[in-house]
C-alpha cells in the first residue's frame, strides 16, 4: 500500500480516503513508512562507514512520535536549547546519540547536556562549558569557495559558522590536554545543497584537518561530522544527490587516509532528507476568485505554515477527487495573505476542494506560531498498516 502522498498522484488507501473526506482542515499528515524508508536509505548507503550516525535536528520537527520513529531506526538528534534536550530525553535519546549545539551559553542547558552524556558541538572556544565535556565536536569555518578537488561545489552559501583553522587546532590541543576523551571535527554550511560533491568536499576538508591535528599532536580525531544541507528535491522530475554515490566518494577518501585515521566515525544531520517527504499539509479551498488565472484561497493561515509564504519555496500540490475536470494554470494563496504564494497547473479548483501540499515533514508545522490568533494545525500519523492516529503533542 502506497501512503506517501508526495510521491503518488493517487489516494493511497480507502482508509485514508475516508479520513480525508471528513478531516477538519488544515492538518499535517505524516507517513511513517516514508520516514523509515528515508532513514533506512541513509544507513544502507553508509553501511561501510565506521560508526555512521545521522542526527535529526529537533527544530525541524519536534513531534515526539516522529522523533521516536527516527530513534527506532538508529538516528540521533541535534539539539540547540534546554527545551530540545529535555524533549530528546523524553523520547528516549541518550549519550552521544544527542548532540548539543548552543549558539549562546546556558548553564541549565549545559547541565542537562552533561547529565544526558551529549556531545557538545562548539562554534568557538567561548562556548566551552565550565565543566569539561567528555565529548566535543569542533566546527571549522569554510574559507573561500568549497571545492572537491579542482571542481567548485555549486549552491553553497557563504557561512561564518565555525573557527579558523589554527584556532581550532589550538582548541583541540587544549581539550585533549584537559581530559576530553572523544573529539570530532565538523562543519556547518547550512542550506540545502543539490551538488553531489557537497558532502564529499566537506569530508575532504575535515579529513585534511584531522591529518594535520594528528601530525601536530599525535592525537587522532574520533569522528567527522558533515553537518546538514544534504540535498533532497522538492520538485517533481528533479532528483537530489544519491546517498550511494556520496558514500562511495567518501569511502574512497577514508581508504586513502593514514591507518591511524581510518577508524574515524562518520556523522551528519540531514534533516530534510530524513523527514521532508513524510509530511503533507491537508487544506481546503475556502473561496475561488475569478480572473485570467483563478485565485484559490486556502483555509490555512500563513502563521500555521510560514514556509508556504517563504520567497523561493516550492512544494508539490495535489488535488484529489478532481478527475474529469479541465486543467488550467491557477494561483493559490493562504488565509489573508496578499497576493498568490503558488502558481500551479491543476484541475479546476472549487470551494470545498481538498488540496494536499507535500514535502512539509521538516520545517512545516515546526515553524508555526500563534501570530494573529492562529492555532497550530493538528497532526496525524499514517501507520504502515494504514491506520491513522492523532499525534498532536502541543
Amino acid at each position: 500500500m502506497q501512503t506517501n502522498l508526495n510521491a503518488q498522484c493517487v489516494l493511497p488507501s480507502k482508509t485514508l480516503a475516508r479520513f480525508l473526506k471528513t478531516a477538519v482542515t488544515p492538518l499535517f499528515l505524516y507517513d511513517e513508512k516514508s520516514l523509515v524508508q528515508a532513514a533506512q536509505a541513509l544507513f544502507r548507503a553508509f553501511s561501510d562507514c565506521n560508526g555512521f550516525l545521522p542526527r535529526f535536528p529537533i527544530r525541524m520537527n519536534p513531534n515526539p512520535t516522529v522523533l521516536q520513529i527516527l530513534r527506532s531506526c538508529g538516528c540521533g538528534v541535534l539539539c540547540r536549547s534546554l527545551a530540545e534536550l529535555e524533549l530528546a530525553a523524553r523520547c528516549g535519546f541518550h549519550g552521544r546519540k544527542i548532540a548539543y549545539e548552543p549558539s549562546i551559553r546556558s548553564a541549565e542547558a549545559e547541565k542537562a547536556a552533561h547529565t544526558l552524556g551529549a556531545v557538545f558541538v562548539l562554534d568557538g572556544a567561548e562556548l566551552l562549558p565550565e565543566a569539561m565535556p567528555e565529548a566535543v565536536i569542533l566546527l571549522l569555518r569554510q574559507q573561500g569557495q568549497l571545492r572537491f578537488g579542482a571542481k567548485p561545489v555549486t549552491g553553497v552559501p557563504a557561512c561564518y559558522a565555525g573557527m579558523e583553522r589554527e584556532a581550532l587546532l589550538r582548541t583541540a590541543e587544549c581539550l585533549r590536554a584537559g581530559g576530553v576523551g572523544w573529539l570530532g571535527l565538523g562543519m556547518r554550511l547550512g542550506e540545502l545543497c543539490m551538488d553531489e560533491d557537497f558532502y564529499p568536499a566537506i569530508f575532504a576538508q575535515l579529513a585534511a584537518l584531522a591529518q594535520t591535528l594528528y601530525e601536530k599532536t599525535d592525537a587522532a580525531a574520533d569522528a567527522i561530522d558533515l553537518g546538514g544541507g544534504f540535498g533532497v528535491s522538492y520538485r517533481p522530475g528533479f532528483s537530489g544527490p544519491e546517498p550511494d554515490a556520496c558514500a562511495k566518494a567518501i569511502l574512497t577518501q577514508i581508504q586513502a587516509l593514514p591507518e591511524a585515521l581510518r577508524g574515524l566515525s562518520l556523522q551528519m544531520s540531514p534533516g530534510r532528507f530524513l523527514a521532508a517527504a513524510c509530511g503533507t499539509l491537508v487544506t481546503r479551498v475556502r473561496a475561488v476568485k475569478p480572473g485570467p488565472a483563478p485565485l484559490a484561497v486556502l483555509d490555512v493561515d500563513p502563521a500555521q505554515c510560514p514556509r508556504l509564504v517563504k520567497s523561493g519555496a516550492y512544494h508539490p500540490v495535489y488535488v484529489p477527487y478532481a478527475a474529469g475536470r479541465r486543467t488550467l494554470v491557477q494561483l493559490l494563496t493562504v488565509g489573508t495573505q496578499d497576493g498568490p504564494v503558488m502558481r500551479r497547473l491543476l484541475p479546476e479548483l472549487r470551494p470545498g476542494d481538498l488540496v494536499l501540499i507535500g514535502m512539509l515533514g521538516a520545517d512545516g508545522r515546526s515553524l508555526a506560531s500563534r501570530y494573529g490568533g492562529a492555532e497550530p494545525c493538528l497532526e496525524h500519523l499514517i501507520r504502515p498498516d494504514g491506520e491513522i492516529v492523532p499525534i498532536t503533542a502541543y
